[in-house]
């Protein structure tokens, strides 16, 4: 029985959304005919408004145009209203394209030109778009401020399609500061004034906003119900950004319940819809969402793919540009109340050369009212009369300070502000970073679940170490080592840049090394680089593109003693660019490769590499190493490390046992760089073998 309910429910829901999507296409159809034959007057201008508001989610890149036409024809037109509402739904498509800085510009455009005009409707309307700028940027007192104002608005003019929308933000706020109390309250508030109005689009906005509430209180079964409800609603009206958001909202669902096959099917529809319609901030939630997926399936190469996209568009939507905004705001904050100071003292030193004036006139009369008593009379009323003009100057000027001073508080309370403002702003950078530094670490963490770590090097070669230091968290330097029955293969690599590009690079690299040795079963480290040559240039698409990505690397193939365990006989070795420095007899030995890395610019296809052979006759030590120690910068000279120094270290310490060789390099890094930033990734490899 109760299935069957289920089922009508569902039936009734749907058949409801159907009307209202057939409802809101004839609306749309209806608004262009009455398009085609308006006039160029008020009623076309409305049209072009309203159409640009239909198309406001669904598609955010028509509803740019039709708004910029609507501003376009109202300024000719000199019709303030048209020209307000086209400013706001500017700022709308502008938001909805993730372009937050553009859409802050329209947004206070329009709140100053209502304020002018006293359209208080518009009024409000502007300060709840400019507090949801503030919301998305994570700016809750900034936001809810704007919002609370709006309210006051609403209530004054007793607009009730305004109060609901003041309500559904005002609870994205508190819900945005995990206060679901108060979030539920202002949500519940906005429904029952959206179904007094009949507004459909309105009341599955409120139904999706709920259903978020329910889902960060992980009461699971009550958010699916409001969000399929919402979703079903979003569907019939063909609301594109309503769709993506609820889809990617079930899949966060799904994906805590542990259904990640479902989870990822909401979350690649999500993305679908956002890329196809050009949703920057779907696209961001949607790919976030299925990269995590990925990382709870332990597939960290697709996880850090999706990762990568999430990282590139969440830049984009907040980026520097804002930072420098704020920087060039700050600069003339400080500019004005500079001016103003100085036009308070250019006041104060004209009133005080009209008090000196007066001093001197008085002092000339007295002198001579004692020298020419004849003439007191004549002295006095010209004394008067010159009074009389300078206390009227007087009054002029100090007029016109106060008005300097009232001016000058005014400004002071603006700075104020304004300064409160930056320090938000200051706030919200710091955030900005954090979320930076935390995706790199989580990007860190994929890097070390895929390549190798020291412990393995260890397990093989009892005498080693690795010293390996990245720049930024994340490293493009890195090493590979595998154990085959005859031979064990030993490569160190430094991939093109450092940071996330070289990361990626390094990922690329490992995984065409799993290839080429393990799957392919190629031991010849010439054959290896010509194979990694080859590798990379079709991952990138270095022969269609201008890609100058690529690695430097050493590749040692190590062969062991068929009769004896631990015992090796000889070392054959191909690389580009890194030298390999060994030690026999305490004798060092340098062979440098060719300076040719593989990929970028040196794609050539048949180009061969060098082979080496190092018979291992006794014992042997051996370093396999990247650029980044000896391209160093330090010392009293503040200059490079050099090569030469690096290699009468290497002499100096490779009797040593190979752990106290790692501590040695890692002191005198530090003691070498003093204060000086660390330019490169650094990776130093070190092996002791044994002869037969």
């Amino acid at each position: 029985m109760r299935a069957c309910l289920n089922k009508i429910v569902c039936f009734l829901l749907l058949s409801f959304a159907l009307v209202q999507g057939w409802a809101q296409e004839a609306n749309l159809d209806s608004l262009h005919k009455a398009l085609a034959k308006a006039g160029v007057d008020s009623t076309r201008i409305d049209l072009l408004n309203e159409i640009s508001w239909q198309f406001r989610n669904a598609r955010p890149d028509s509803a740019l145009i039709y708004a910029k036409r609507a501003l376009q024809s109202a300024e000719q037109a000199k019709y303030v209203k048209g020209q307000i509402v086209g400013m706001n739904y500017i700022g709308v498509a502008y938001r909805n394209q993730g372009d937050y800085s553009t859409a802050s510009e329209y947004y206070f455009k329009a709140l100053r030109l209502a304020e002018l005009s006293k359209n208080y409707e518009q009024i409000g309307y502007s300060q709840i778009n400019i507090g949801n700028i503030y919301l998305y940027q994570k700016n809750y007192t900034e936001a809810l401020n704007f919002f609370y104002a709006a309210l006051k608005v609403a209530d004054k003019t007793q607009d009730i399609k305004m109060q609901a929308y003041v309500y559904l933000n005002i609870g994205r706020a508190y819900r945005a500061k995990e206060e679901f109390e108060k979030a539920i309250e202002y949500y519940l508030k906005t429904l029952k004034l959206r179904e007094r109005l009949n507004d459909k689009p309105g009341i599955a906005t409120s139904l999706a906003d709920i259903g978020e509430v329910y889902r960060l209180q992980k009461n699971y079964p009550k958010a699916i119900e409001y969000f399929e409800q919402a979703l079903v609603n979003f569907e019939a009206l063909k609301n594109q950004g309503g769709i993506a958001y609820n889809l990617n909202s079930l899949a966060l669902i799904y994906k805590q319940q542990g259904d990640f096959g479902k989870a990822m099917e909401q979350a690649q529809k999500s993305l679908k819809i956002a890329e196809q319609f050009k949703l920057k901030n779907d696209i961001r939630r949607a790919s976030l969402t299925i990269s995590q997926i990925f990382e709870q399936q332990r597939n960290f190469e697709q996880a850090f793919l999706y990762f990568k996209r999430f990282y590139t568009v969440n830049d984009s939507l907040f980026n520097e540009e804002s930072n420098r905004k704020i920087l060039q705001l700050n600069s003339l904050y400080e500019s004005e109340k500079k001016q103003a100071q100085i036009d308070l003292l250019t006041k104060d030193r004209k009133l005080k050369e009209v008090e000196i004036r007066r001093s001197n006139t008085l002092i000339y009369g007295l002198a001579a009212s004692i020298l020419l008593g004849v003439g007191l009379v004549v002295v006095l009323v010209r004394s008067n009369r010159l009074k009389q003009r300078t206390n009227v100057l007087l009054k002029s000027q100090k007029k016109e300070i106060e008005i300097q001073n009232q001016q000058l508080n005014a400004q002071n309370i603006q700075i104020e502000q304004k300064s409160n403002a930056l320090q938000e702003a200051y706030k919200e950078i710091q955030d900005k970073n954090q979320d930076v530094l935390d995706s790199l670490n989580y990007a860190k963490s994929i890097q070390n679940a895929i390549l190798q770590t020291p412990k393995t090097l260890e397990k093989l070669f009892p005498e080693s170490f690795v010293f390996i230091k990245p720049r930024d968290i994340v490293s493009g330097d890195f090493f590979w080592i595998c154990d085959l029955p005859q031979v064990r293969v030993l490569a160190a690599a430094d991939c093109t840049g450092h940071g996330i590009p070289g990361a990626f690079m390094s990922l690329i690299t490992n995984d065409l090394l799993d290839q080429i040795i393990l799957i392919k079963g190629i031991q010849a480290p010439d054959v290896i680089l010509q194979n990694l040559r080859k590798g990379i240039i079709k991952a990138l698409r270095q022969n269609e593109n201008q890609n100058q990505d690529g690695v430097d690397i050493t590749v040692c193939v190590i062969h062991k003693d068929p009769l004896q365990e631990g015992k090796y006989t000889h070392i054959e070795l191909a690389g580009t660019s890194l030298p390999f420095v060994y030690f026999q007899q305490s004798e060092i030995q340098v062979i440098k490769p060719a300076i040719s890395p593989i990929g970028g610019l040196h794609t050539e296809k048949n180009r061969d590499f060098v082979k080496y052979n190092i018979p291992i006759e006794q014992p042997t030590t051996f370093y396999l190493y990247s650029d980044g120690y000896q391209d160093q910068f330090g010392g009293d000279n503040k200059k490079k490390l050099s090569a030469k120094s690096f290699r009468e270290l290497l002499s100096a310490m490779h009797h040593r046992p190979l752990q106290e060789q790692r501590d040695i390099l890692e002191h005198r890094l530090k003691t070498w760089m003093q204060d000086q930033k660390q330019v490169d990734d650094i990776l130093v490899v070190g092996v002791r073998l044994n002869a037969v």
